[in-house]
């Protein structure tokens, strides 16, 4: 347990239980403090806010929140949840929204009661919306986004010393266990303009959270929606960080299974709205050339190696 003298912005810091990230540093909460924020009209929560305990930072140890959205996950949500829990880096409020599940996630989520820091179940309007409610929730100065279907690598006492700039948006990378292969790595307009950064990776400053919700016109790429438009902010930065983040289930989860024909047909738009001019005619050129290349230069090459 810290003393006294150096927790004096804590309001006396106490360890509940120091096997887990959660419990090693929390704060007995107060009537003027803001840590211990819920939804009144939550059906159903718990956590250690519940229990009367929350979170803050401290001098040179950011907090980190992980949101952690999830509807019927029983089969994958076990591990990953102890990912987060498991964590060297003390600093850390995690926060579970369920969509009303009804397969035993419920059951899970009530086993590690007192050391997720908020959860509640209740009907919702898909995962964008539980993300939304996430962000109303959390409290700390840098927020990440997990599936309840991912596992989150020991990698936070590594990453928050590099969350220096509150107005700059960090990023990693993520294995890709069906694909066999690291998915992420540093992006540019172009690069964004092909695909997203992994928001598995992601660690958002406060700044974003307090300009910006999820979109839920689109139902499973609504954080691509939202990354060209945090890209493009004049107030913030990007900064990519070689550290291997979390493992992100591309075997069965959501986006693997199926696209989103709503942000498939405003793609277009949301890049000419977001990009430069300069930029989005570049990315038009650069795809057209790359098209060209495949379907008539290497269909080319390739009778060409026929006839011989």
């Amino acid at each position: 347990m810290a003393t006294n003298e150096s927790t004096v912005e804590l309001r006396e810091s106490v360890c509940l239980d120091d096997r887990y990230a959660t419990t090693r540093v929390v704060v007995p909460l107060t009537d003027e403090g803001t840590s211990g924020k819920t939804r009144g009209n939550a059906p159903l929560c718990g956590g250690l806010r519940a229990r009367g305990y929350g979170k803050m930072s401290r001098l040179g140890k950011p907090l980190i929140s992980v949101i952690m959205p999830v509807f019927n996950g029983a089969g994958t949500l076990e591990d990953s949840m102890l990912s987060v829990l498991s964590q060297r880096y003390d600093m850390v409020e995690y926060l579970v929204i369920d969509g009303g599940s009804t397969d035993g996630t419920l059951d899970l989520i009530s086993k590690f009661d007192e050391y997720i820091d908020y959860w509640e179940s209740g009907p919702d309007s898909g995962i964008y919306d539980a993300m939304n409610k996430g962000l109303e929730l959390a409290r700390g100065d840098w927020i990440i986004f997990l599936g309840c279907d991912d596992i989150l690598l020991n990698c936070f006492h590594a990453v928050a010393p590099m969350l220096q700039d509150r107005a700059t948006v960090y990023y990693g990378d993520v294995y890709m266990p069906a694909s066999h292969k690291l998915y992420g790595g540093k992006f540019d307009p172009y690069k964004l303009m092909c695909r997203n950064i992994p928001h598995q990776a992601m660690f958002y400053p406060r700044l974003v959270v307090d300009k910006y919700r999820y979109d839920l016109t689109y139902r499973l790429l609504s954080d691509y929606h939202y990354n060209i438009r945090c890209f493009n902010d004049p107030e913030l930065h990007f900064h990519y960080l070689p550290i291997l983040v979390s493992v992100y289930n591309d075997f069965d989860g959501l986006t693997a299974r199926s696209g989103d024909p709503s942000f498939e047909a405003d793609k277009e738009d949301i890049l000419r709205a977001f990009f430069p001019q300069r930029e989005y005619l570049a990315y038009r050129l650069r795809t057209f050339l790359k098209r060209f290349e495949k379907r008539y230069v290497r269909g080319f090459a390739k009778a060409l190696r026929r006839k011989k």
